[in-house]
């Protein structure tokens, strides 16, 4: 009876792989299928997430694909790379200031706007706010002009624009030889005042008027003089001085067309010719 019931149990243990064999190779197209959609094993207290592992399964399969389909880039070795930058301006207007060179040009560009303004000022022609170096020029001899012409291009793109130092050198000799030549201009602030004999102002003197020439003195402030003349001239004119000594006279006062006063003119001059630039 005993060898019956061990026969029995071996064959069983024998009949259920053979079954599960038979299974396999029945159902052998379905099976893919049916584990597709098998998303967790679990024995026991041991679990598999198959769901979770299919996700990246696929999301490495697309990151392949999509780096196969880039273009494959190559780096360049270091040393031969070529950098290609941007050249800067040699000189740009906050750095220029800080050298001799630009503080030597403002100031002479500065003098130099400051004395055409002070030639023209006395023209009596209205002028509306502060006047460009153009402006100013309409109004002054062809000589100054011209220099005026060519200096005010330059001292524009030295101003706004970034230069080399050489034309930063270049305005400034030219400002500085401007500067000199309208200093030295005389200009008419009165073309015509009564002169006297005396310091009174009692006796005039008929033949002659005076003429108020205004020039720079030595330490470039404004400084002026009452010369004798018959000539007929126009307050803002520029003038070359000359004189005529074939006519003179001794000591004169004038009265001072601002303050009405008499004040002492001088003591001896020949006859004032200056010609209109």
């Amino acid at each position: 009876m005993s060898s019956v019931s061990e026969l029995l149990r071996a064959i069983a243990s024998l009949l259920w792989p053979a079954i599960v064999i038979y299974l396999l190779i029945r159902y052998r197209a379905e099976i893919p299928k049916l584990l597709k959609r098998v998303t967790h094993i679990s024995a026991g207290n041991v679990g598999v997430d198959l769901g979770k592992a299919e996700e990246i399964r696929q999301e490495q399969k697309a990151q392949e694909a999509i780096a196969e389909a880039l273009p494959v880039e190559v780096a360049e070795a270091p040393e031969s790379r070529t950098v290609v930058r941007e050249e800067e301006p040699r000189l740009t207007p906050p750095t220029a200031w800080d050298t001799d060179l630009g503080n030597r040009f403002l100031r002479a560009a500065t003098e130099v706007e400051r004395e055409l303004a002070r030639l023209t000022a006395y023209s009596r022609r209205p002028q509306s706010g502060r006047e460009s170096l153009r402006q100013m020029a309409k109004h002054l001899p062809p000589d100054i002009r011209s220099l005026i012409d060519d200096f005010a291009p330059l001292r524009n793109r030295v101003v706004h624009m970034g230069v080399e130092p050489d034309e930063i050198e270049q305005a400034t000799e030219l400002a500085e030889v401007l500067l000199d030549i309208v200093r030295r201009v005389p200009v008419v602030v009165y073309p015509q005042v009564e002169l006297y004999a005396d310091d009174l102002g009692l006796e005039t003197r008929r033949d002659v008027v005076g003429v108020v020439v205004e020039t720079l003195g030595d330490e470039d402030r404004p400084e002026r003089r009452v010369f004798p003349t018959t000539l007929k001239y126009d307050a803002g004119d520029l003038l070359v001085l000359d004189f005529d000594s074939r006519r003179s006279w001794e000591h004169t006062w004038y009265r001072d067309p601002e303050t009405s006063d008499v004040k002492f003119a001088f003591g001896y001059s020949v006859e004032f010719t200056g010609r209109k630039r």
